[in-house]
């Protein structure tokens, strides 16, 4: 099979000589160089399949060399990823506005990288490198860690686009979140629509995502907020959900429930409390009972708290194995609750 061809610029020697050795073990033919300039230079003496630069340069800055790869018939149809210090929201919208496969944040594991150029190479060899065109297709995917959901739906709200969010989250779970016009209209997960959906993907921490710029149906809409409106929500829900936390023991804690003490007060207790109880058997996680509650988690969280200070449930122990997926929210204003 032959080898595929990757142009390499970056300005940083260290850096290039890396990715340079890296590839190359990986099976790629690579050209490497250190400017914009050098580029187009390589570039009119070979094509590569893909060309993975970095953002900054002397000569000129890797935006304005897609602009001119992109003005050029002989090159527009090149993959183009980003690998860049530069982690900024703006300068990763500038990038898919570009219409760039790939914007990816140093400082990475050349593991990923060599894994996100083989994804990307095998994709367009399945599209057939079709033309871009101005409906055509432009992806962005990454870590929740690197980019929280929060930060995504700003990042739709300011691109004005169409398309759709895939999220997956560490735990397994599968969400979606199809927008507009820069708006969101729908909203799914697990037993979740709409509005409630978006706000359970807020707490989702780690995972990955998958952003798909296209056009959308519009004839299933469940969310009717605007995506600033639904973001001011989901933060006072985060803030909830960091405060709630702190009432609690770790959420790898196992919880059981006095029958002592449910015996007295299970006369006067609402049938949603009898609902969690049932949840809490000895043997779940705080975290594997939240997951396993089909419902608003901040909510199911609220209901926890209640019955912990009531004394109806108490610690059992702690599961050694089991990896926290809801104990930590990043998000700007709201600090994650403690360990």
């Amino acid at each position: 099979m032959t080898k595929q061809n990757l142009l390499v610029v970056d300005a940083d020697p260290r850096s290039l000589r890396v990715l340079e050795v890296s590839l190359r073990n990986a099976g790629y033919n690579v050209a490497g160089c250190p400017s914009v300039g050098k580029a187009f230079e390589i570039l009119h003496a070979n094509k590569p399949d893909l060309i993975l630069s970095d953002t900054t340069f002397n000569d000129m800055n890797g935006f304005e060399f897609v602009e001119q790869l992109r003005q050029n018939s002989d090159w527009a149809e090149i993959p183009f990823m980003f690998l860049s210090s530069d982690g900024s929201i703006e300068s990763k919208i500038r990038g898919l506005e570009l219409g760039i496969e790939d914007y990816l944040t140093k400082p990475i594991y050349i593991r990923e990288v060599i894994a996100r150029v083989g994804i990307e190479l095998a994709r367009q060899a399945r599209a057939g490198l079709a033309h871009r065109s101005s409906d055509s297709r432009t992806r962005f995917s990454g870590s929740l860690s690197e980019m929280s959901v929060v930060d995504l739906l700003q990042t739709i709200d300011v691109s004005r686009k169409s398309g759709v969010l895939t999220l997956v989250a560490d735990d397994g779970q599968e969400g979606m979140i199809s927008f507009d016009s820069g708006a969101v209209i729908n909203a799914t997960v697990e037993d979740l629509v709409g509005e409630d959906a978006v706000y359970r993907h807020l707490l989702w921490r780690a995972g990955t995502f998958d952003l798909e710029f296209r056009r959308v149906s519009l004839s299933e809409r469940t969310v009717h907020r605007t995506t600033q409106a639904l973001l001011m929500e989901g933060m006072r829900r985060l803030d909830e959900w960091s405060r709630l936390s702190e009432l609690l023991p770790s959420f790898d804690t196992i919880l059981e429930v006095d029958a002592e003490v449910l015996r007295e007060g299970l006369q006067e207790m609402p049938d949603e409390q009898n609902e969690m109880l049932r949840l809490i058997d000895g043997m779940r996680t705080i975290d594997e009972i939240l997951l396993a509650h089909r419902g608003d988690h901040v909510e199911a969280l609220r209901k926890v708290v209640d019955l912990y200070f009531e004394g109806m449930v108490r610690e059992v122990g702690r599961d050694q194995g089991s990896i926290p997926v809801l104990t930590e929210v990043s998000i700007h204003s709201s600090p994650p609750p403690p360990k």
